[in-house]
């Protein structure tokens, strides 16, 4: 998709729905250690002797666990540590603790003098960050903070993990970058049973990141702006490529209520109900000149469009997902696709074809390797991964994914 809109249409605006959810935590990660996933697998979950919404692992490992939450459901019932912080103030207890961990020489020294950078800057910029202040706009008492701090500093490892809890609240691009900054200040990365996950809540919303689905980064998180990395792509794609950074999905929006925006092509995303703005989102809807909406059922959303393209549903195509540990979990095809539905890859590239793009792919079943085979020589996250280290039909008995 992202392909067809910068390759074919000649456009950087093309976007993916963790706009709404994840974009933060990927920002906050990408600020701290560069990349905008999952540092670990689901095994160093487990192997954590910290970390938060571990059921298994707290149960028979005798795991900690310590929830911080609005809400005081299940997972928080069987915490050994539960805090209800007010809304969106998260950054400010986590630095709080952050600072209180370095006041008594808690820090991984070692660890930062090898691998981080602006330590003393940082130090600086947490210095207003008291527990009494924190404790006063959290909510959280003094002692509870000083206990949290104590269970990380002192933890052989940590993970921590968080999802829409803290990216859908204000901030949460700054919440996921103190989150990432308190474990590198502990030393938790880059050792088994530690760690950074920012957890999905979908099953290929990590892939789509992955792969380039977004305005300022191709595949590999590789900024559209750098000159080297689009002159790669342009030499993969043979075209020119737009050099400028394109519109995110409330951006879009915007500029289709000012004019500036006519067209419209959504695929596998009823915008109307996600956006935070379901009016606002159905008038500029009403406003475009041509909307398509590719889709596997006849959405709210696609009650605008001129267009409606039906896709096929997992089931009824061959392909892959991209889980939030960045595993690559093959799928297969079960059933025919139904009436006049086609695979989404089969719909893209007939409308490619229509512009002239000329590709060419067949199922991954008969053997076309060129999407994999052309994305893993270009992006940095996904380099040496090929369509052959995919277990097939007849070879179930393997893995069923790879990761990278």
């Amino acid at each position: 998709m992202q392909k067809l809109a910068r390759a074919v249409v000649g456009t950087n605006n093309i976007d993916n729905c963790s706009r709404y959810c994840q974009t933060p935590a990927t920002m906050g990660l990408q600020r701290t250690v560069g990349y905008g996933g999952d540092s670990g697998s689901i095994q160093d979950i487990e192997k954590a002797a910290l970390a938060t919404r571990i059921k298994r692992s707290h149960k028979l490992r005798g795991q900690r666990v310590i929830v911080a939450d609005l809400r005081k459901h299940e997972m928080a019932a069987r915490a050994d540590i539960f805090i209800q912080p007010e809304p969106s103030t998260d950054a400010v207890w986590i630095n709080a603790i952050a600072k209180y961990i370095i006041d008594r020489g808690w820090h991984k020294q070692p660890f930062i003098d090898r691998w981080v950078n602006g330590f003393e800057e940082y130090r600086q910029s947490l210095q207003a960050y008291t527990l009494d202040f924190a404790s006063r706009r959290t909510g959280i008492e003094v002692e509870m903070l000083q206990r949290i701090a104590e269970e990380i500093a002192h933890a052989e490892t940590v993970c921590i993990l968080w999802a829409m809890g803290v990216t859908q609240h204000c901030g949460g691009s700054d919440t996921s970058t103190s989150i990432s900054k308190l474990l590198l200040l502990t030393g938790n990365y880059m050792r088994p049973g530690t760690g950074a996950y920012l957890l999905r809540g979908h099953n290929n919303v990590q892939g789509t990141s992955d792969f380039g689905s977004m305005p300022n980064v191709y595949s590999g998180y590789q900024k559209v702006s750098d000159d080297k990395v689009r002159a790669k792509f342009e030499a993969a794609w043979k075209v020119k490529l737009p050099p400028e950074n394109g519109l995110d999905n409330h951006e879009m929006i915007r500029a289709i209520h000012e004019k500036k925006l006519k067209v419209l092509y959504l695929k596998g995303e009823d915008t109307i109900t996600s956006d935070a703005n379901a009016g606002d989102v159905k008038k500029a809807l009403s406003m475009l000149d041509f909307l398509v909406v590719q889709d596997v059922s006849f959405s709210e959303t696609a009650r605008f469009a001129d267009v409606v393209l039906p896709a096929s549903p997992s089931l009824e195509k061959d392909g892959t997902f991209v889980s939030t540990e960045r595993r690559i979990q093959r799928i297969y095809q079960v059933f025919e696709p139904l009436g006049e539905s086609k695979p989404d890859w089969e719909i893209i590239q007939l409308i490619a074809n229509r512009l002239g793009a000329g590709w060419v792919r067949s199922r991954p079943e008969h053997g076309s390797q060129q999407p994999r085979t052309e994305l893993s020589s270009a992006p940095q996250c996904v380099a040496g991964h090929h369509h052959s280290q995919v277990p097939t039909k007849r070879n179930r008995t393997a893995l069923g994914s790879t990761c990278f």
